[in-house]
């Protein structure tokens, strides 16, 4: 009949591929060197802004089973702010965190600063020199950088290495994430096959993806959140772009809080 007719010519349904998947791997090529910019954006709230741009050279080589990261030459490129306490508080906190030496093992399962303090002092005080924060007031907000200066030292490569190291993901599934205590968040591989140079062409392509960590904090009114987003070499989480946006509302204590950096690693 007829209907058998259509019945017998029809295709079949074709079974849905699933995405492939993507797994993280770190691997630093070595020896390299890479020029590094620096932006750091800061909203007080009421209209008090902070800001500056640095540059600085970067080197990794290998030494036995570890990587050594050597942070070197930090250079002020600009800086606004016109409260010169929180535009000190910021720069030395921007210098502590791009400066001075780190080991990481070859797995990626542990870094840490190598050396001490005295590179970060000695090249802050330079830093604010050219922000023209001298004296008693530079001292002050060294002294208090100097306290705790080793998480700080190592915070970006602990987000860019130890969150994403050995995971597997599918493109654009959410993965929940561990967090710290009235806190939830969530991991992304947001593109793939992306160019590892931020463009507004939406036909670029290229071996990096870009993941993301978001964490929301909650307690009471209060409301933290956090979005790390990283463009990275798939098999070796080599970083070309990364940037942590951060904002604090809490109505209690009046404060309105936003701050970004964003830092772009240009590999030679």
């Amino acid at each position: 009949t007829e209907t058998e007719t259509e019945t017998e010519t029809e295709p079949p349904t074709p079974t849905p591929v699933p995405p492939p998947g993507i797994t993280l791997h770190f691997a630093w090529p070595t020896p390299a060197e890479a020029d590094v910019h620096v932006v750091s954006e800061h909203d007080f709230g009421d209209g008090v802004l902070v800001s500056a741009a640095y540059h600085y050279r970067l080197a990794v080589r290998l030494e036995g089973d570890s990587y050594r990261i050597t942070r070197t030459a930090m250079a002020l490129e600009e800086h606004e702010g016109r409260e010169r306490l929180r535009l000190g508080n910021v720069l030395t906190q921007d210098v502590t965190q791009h400066v001075g030496d780190l080991r990481i093992d070859v797995d990626g399962t542990h870094i840490a600063p190598v050396g001490g303090f005295d590179p970060i002092d000695a090249a802050a005080h330079s830093v604010l020199a050219d922000a023209h924060i001298t004296g008693p007031l530079a001292d002050a907000v060294l002294a208090l950088d100097r306290s705790g200066w080793e998480p700080i030292n190592v915070v970006d490569y602990d987000t860019m290495i130890h969150e994403w190291n050995g995971r597997s993901f599918v493109l654009g599934v959410i993965q929940p994430a561990d967090a710290t205590a009235d806190a939830s968040a969530t991991r992304i591989v947001s593109l793939a096959n992306a160019p590892c140079e931020v463009t507004s062409d939406p036909d670029a392509t290229g071996p990096c993806v870009e993941l993301v960590r978001t964490e929301h904090g909650e307690r009471g009114t209060d409301r933290i959140i956090h979005v790390y987003t990283l463009r990275t070499e798939p098999d070796t989480l080599r970083p070309h772009r990364f940037q942590h946006e951060s904002r604090t509302d809490s109505e209690a204590a009046h404060i309105h809080y936003a701050e970004t950096w964003t830092t772009t690693f240009s590999w030679r």
